[in-house]
Parts: C-alpha cells; structure tokens; sequence
C-alpha cells in the first residue's frame, strides 16, 4: 500500500515541475502568460534533453547573442488590444543563457525585436524589453549556448501599460539637429489627438506624437523619416512663444516627399537662430502605427568658392576646409599670374591687418599625396577688390605636395612649376601703416581635385594684427524659392555684408519685364549669416525673381533671375488690383493659363451690383474699371470661372 502511493506523488510531483515544459523547435512553442506565474524549471536539469542545435528547428538570429547555439527552447506570448512595456527574463544557474524575441511567425519573415547575451559564459540573467505591437504573437527562444543541461531556475513575462511619451507638444522628444540625417527610431503606439488644429495635409485622423528641435545659425532645418512599421507618415512644422501656443509654419506640412516610401519629409528656411520648432507626426489615415525613424539636420555651409564671399580670417587660427570645385571662374590670363590654369577646387579667403608687422602662413593638407596652390591678391579698400584684378601680390603654382604658404626668407614672391628658391613657399608679407585697414584675398585651389581637407596656420610677428571683421562686401550664399498652394516664398542669405541698405525683391512673367514685389531692410552690417524671407501671394504658373542689392552709398548689384513653377495654381488668378485706394478708375490684373471667360461682378458696401461684364482673359490681361462715378466707401469685388470652380474676392477703397 505504501509503495502506491508514493508512485502516485512522485507522478504527480513531476507534473507540477514541468508544467511549463517549453516546446524545442519554434512550431512547438508553447504559451506563456504575460503577467502569470513566473516558471521554476528547477531539478538540475533542462527540460527534455533537447538535441545539438534542434536539428535546425530554431531560427537563433546571431548578433547580440553571439556564440555557439546547442540546444534551444521556445515559448510565446500573444498581446492584448493595447501596447504594452513587455519584459522577458530568464535566469539559470549554470549555464551560458541567451535570449532571442522575433514576431513574424515560424515562416517568417522573421522582426527581431531583442536578443540579450550579455552574461558571458556561466551563470546569470537574460532580459529583454521591447513596446509591444497590439494583438501580436512573439516567440521567445530561451537558448543554451553549451551542450549541457541547464538549470533554468526562472522564467517570467510581465508588461506594464505603455503610455507614449511625447504624446503633446509640451513633452515632446527633443531632436539633435545634425550635419546630416541620423535616424531616430521610435512610435506613434498608444498616440492620441492632440489639441492642436489639424495640419491639413496627410490623411491626419490623430495618433500623433511631437519633437522639437532648436534653430541652428543658418536659419534652416532639413527634416526626413523613415518606414519601418508605419508605412505612410505625414508631418508638420510649427512655431510659437511656448508649447501651448503654436502656429503652423506656412507650407510645413508633408505626406510623401522623403525617398524612403511614402514618408514626409520637409526643409524649412527663415527661422530664427535659437528658437524652438515643434515637429508632429502621425500616420497617414491612422490605421498603421508603429515604429518609425525621424531625423533633422542643417547641412554644413558650403566653401567660399567665390571672391565675393571670401571667409573672413584673422589671427593664429586655423581653418578646416575642404575645396569641392568652384563657384564663378574668376581666374583668367588678366588675374591669376602663376596659377597657369584656371580655377579647379578653390576656397577663397579674406583678411584685413589692423596692426603692422608680418604676416607668415601655412596651408597644409591633412592626409595624403596633395598638391594645393594658393594666390593673394591686394591691398585693397575697404569693401571692394571682388573679382580680384591684375598679378597677384604673392603667388605659388609648386608642382609639389605638401604644406606650401608664406614664409620669411623664401625670397621668390612668385613661383611656377619649376624649381624655385625654396619650393612650395614664398615671401611673408610685411604690413606698415599704409596697409592697416585695406583687404587682402587669398584663393587656395587644390589642382590635386580630391577631398583632403587643408588648415590654414597663421604666423603673426604682431598678436591681434589682422582684423577679425574684416571689411569684405556682401555676398548672397543662396536665393532661392518654394512653391506652396496658392503663393511663392523667396528666400535668401548674406555671408557677410557691409554697408548694406536694402534689398528689392522683383518679379517677371518672362524673365525680361521685371517689377518690384518687397522691399526688405538690410542687416547694414554683418559677419555672420543672415536669412531673409519673403512671399509672393500671388505668383504666375511660372514666376522669374531677382534680387537687387542696394548699398547706402547707392551702389547695387543683381543676384539671378531664378524660376519657381506652381503646380498648385489654379487655372486663374488675380495678380493685382490698384491703385487701391483709387479715385477716378482703377486696373485688375488676371492671369489664366489658357483662354477662358471670367465673370467680373463690383458690389457697394450694401451689396448691390455697381460693375458686371464678362472678361476674356488669356495669359496676363489688365483691365481699366472707371469709377469716377461711384460714392466713396469700400467695395467688394468677385472674379468667378465655373468651370474651374475658381471664385476670388478682393477688396478697393474708392476715394
């Protein structure tokens, strides 16, 4: 009797330890709570004795869990209806451990969503964590990295309610603003509707979460993003005094302009530098959230490849450029003396001496076989002396590698290809009191045409003799224009400017009649970059600009004509009404892309008929309406086309 019932405890005893027996190869996977009772598989010894390597049952993925794989088993959970902070741990007390978690199923393809093997050989904990998918099934492969039995002394699932942290403008995930795009990767899960209004492009249905990013010097901010789980992203730029007052940036919001699927991905120009920018960003229709990688960055200026614009320099410092071609071709037969052939990878320079004394430099590659060149050209006054004219002032064409520049005792002022006095280097330059306050340009070309970078090291016989804002004129780094819905915005930067007044924005039809659209104020006087902004509420399917730069002694220079096509323009449109106030008469400009009839319609401030005709437009059209006889006050005046649904209303102060 006795011997029976002890069979019967032993039986049952062995069903209570191996309750939890996980299955050895993926299919055979068996559930595991989320939030149960954590497993003790105690008793010295792995559950079942597993086979070398599962006969090639498991799918052990390799990367963080590096090692030999001998002998796996598998258990899987399933999430419920909403994400959660899944964690996985399992601990043993004699064996190397590893933990592998994928989705995907046992075909495949196969998401690693963590692998942990951070122990070493021996003893110890595996955990992985991960924010779970809704209403997905995760399989956990629980690997032994030695062919022995494990004493697997606990294996626990739990979760903890994910709540999205940057789910509002006002705990928004803060964003690196890079040289270049590096992807964060995060999600929209468990993302609800802020109160924000609508961005108005990208299917926004909520489920969007926020970042901000802080405007650096050049005003711009380049932003993409990436599909991983989310497929279809949009986003949009806004600014404001604080996270609870926002504005949308006009044109800053995107659905599908990145190169990675159907992602957003939005440039914005004319911002402050140090202001704050917030980002929101969901799925498009909110019906595939997920995980996703966002990015900002603002790409570094280019070289001064052009006189007009030379980078200021002073001091002993040193400058790390690197020359990528060249802008303008300034040099010539008239101008570049012993630089026999033209331009190839150019920076150009420009320095002013405030004190007198010496100058010495060295221009020095910084890795590999490089042959650089360099001309200085000067003094000049203050302010001018772009395009560089006449021989230069010193001059090296060394067809040798290496660190060249000026140096006391080199005797030669200038150098050619054949062998000089002292070769890759010729005479310092001495400053007295006729140079102070003049300008000197300094071209340096790679004739080598690579991307080795070059520094320039200043020797100085006087500490703090070259000015460190230097008189240089102004030069425009970019103009250029973006196209929205229904207006243009024009944008452009200074490098530096001196003296500088105004600027006059103009537009054409036809790139030949210009007209003045803004008048903008200067910064006067600058060495830092300066970004202007400006909008054309009424632009043609195609619109020419050009920049006029006014200088306070009357001087002006032209940058362009640059061109803008509008898709988004509808088939017409009213350019101009004036004069506005008017008296005795008044002209309405309309443009149509091709000819159509437009009814023109005047109301009195009591809504009745003053002017009614039906106009032919085609192209741009100007038209005279006399209204001597009207009564002063305000009217109203409507422009209608029903066959493409175009209605426009504006408003005219009769006199």
């Amino acid at each position: 009797m006795k011997k029976i019932l002890l069979i019967f405890i032993l039986a049952l005893s062995g069903g209570m330890i191996y309750s939890q027996v996980p299955g050895n190869t993926c299919a055979g996977a068996v559930p595991f709570t989320i939030n149960g009772a954590c497993a003790n598989l105690g008793g010295g010894a792995w559950p079942f004795n597993m086979t070398t390597n599962n006969a090639g049952g498991d799918v052990y993925t390799g990367g963080a869990c590096s090692g030999t794989e001998n002998r796996v088993a598998y258990y899987s959970i399933t999430t419920g209806a909403a994400p959660e902070n899944i964690t996985i741990t399992a601990s043993n007390g004699n064996r190397n451990l590893a933990l592998n978690v994928y989705s995907g199923g046992c075909a495949g393809p196969f998401n690693n969503v963590g692998c942990a093997n951070a122990n070493g050989t021996g003893a110890g904990s595996e955990t992985v964590s991960f924010i779970s998918t809704p209403l997905t099934t995760y399989i956990i492969e629980v690997i032994c990295l030695s062919n022995n039995n494990m004493n697997l002394t606990n294996f626990c699932v739990t979760s903890t309610p994910f709540v999205v942290p940057n789910d509002n403008p006002c705990t928004a995930t803060a964003l690196a603003v890079n040289t270049s795009c590096g992807f964060t990767n995060t999600t929209n899960i468990g993302a609800t509707a802020s109160a924000n209004p609508n961005p108005g492009c990208a299917g926004f249905l909520g489920g969007d979460v926020w970042f901000t990013v802080t405007v650096p010097a050049s005003g711009t901010v380049n932003f993409d993003s990436d599909d991983l789980v989310m497929l279809d992203g949009g986003m949009a730029v806004y600014s404001g005094p604080n996270c609870g007052t926002l504005t949308l940036i006009a044109g800053a919001c995107d659905d599908n302009s990145s190169a990675n699927g159907l992602m957003p991905a939005l440039t914005v120009t004319g911002q402050t530098p140090g202001a704050t920018l917030w980002v929101r960003f969901w799925e498009n229709g909110n019906n595939n959230n997920g995980s996703f990688g966002i990015c900002a960055y603002d790409l570094p200026p280019a070289s001064p490849t052009n006189c007009n614009g030379a980078y200021p320099v002073c001091n002993d410092a040193s400058f790390a450029g690197n020359s990528s071609g060249f802008g303008t071709q300034e040099l010539n037969a008239g101008n570049r003396g012993c630089l026999s052939t033209d331009e190839h990878q150019t920076t150009w320079f420009g320095f002013s001496p405030a004190l007198t004394g010496t100058i010495q430099l060295n221009i020095n590659p910084t890795a590999g076989v490089v042959d650089y060149d360099f001309a200085i050209w000067g003094p000049y006054p203050p302010g001018s002396g772009c395009p560089v004219t006449g021989a230069p002032l010193r001059c090296s064409y060394a067809a040798e590698t290496g660190t060249t520049g000026l140096l006391t005792g080199a005797v030669d002022l200038t150098e050619g290809a054949l062998p000089a006095t002292t070769p890759r280097f010729v005479e310092s330059i001495v400053i007295g009191a006729a140079q102070l306050g003049q300008v000197y340009y300094l071209v340096v070309d790679n004739y080598t045409s690579n991307t080795t970078p070059f520094t320039l090291d200043w020797s100085l016989s006087t500490p703090g003799m070259l000015d460190c804002t230097p008189p240089l004129p102004a030069e425009i780094l970019s103009f250029n224009a973006t196209a929205f819905d229904t207006y243009n915005q024009i944008h452009w930067a200074t490098q530096s400017e001196i003296n500088t007044s105004h600027f006059i924005l103009e537009k054409s039809i036809d790139a030949v009649n210009f007209t003045e659209l803004k008048r903008t104020a200067a910064a006067e006087n600058s060495n830092v970059v300066v970004n202007y902004n400006e909008t054309d509420p009424n632009p043609y399917p195609t619109t020419y600009y050009r920049l006029k730069q006014v200088d306070k002694n009357g001087d002006f220079k032209y940058y362009g004509p640059i061109s803008i096509t509008n898709e988004h323009l509808s088939a017409i449109s009213i350019q101009n009404i004036y004069p506005n106030p008017a008296d005795e008469s008044f002209k309405i400009d309309l443009f149509s892309k091709e000819a159509l009839n437009a009814d023109l319609n005047i109301f009195d401030i009591y809504g009745r008929t003053v002017y009614s005709t039906t106009l032919e437009v085609i192209g741009l059209n100007t038209f005279d309406i006399q209204s001597s006889d009207w009564k002063p006050g305000v009217y109203t005046i409507k422009v209608v086309n029903d066959e493409h649904h175009f209605q426009h209303i504006e408003r005219i102060i009769i006199k």
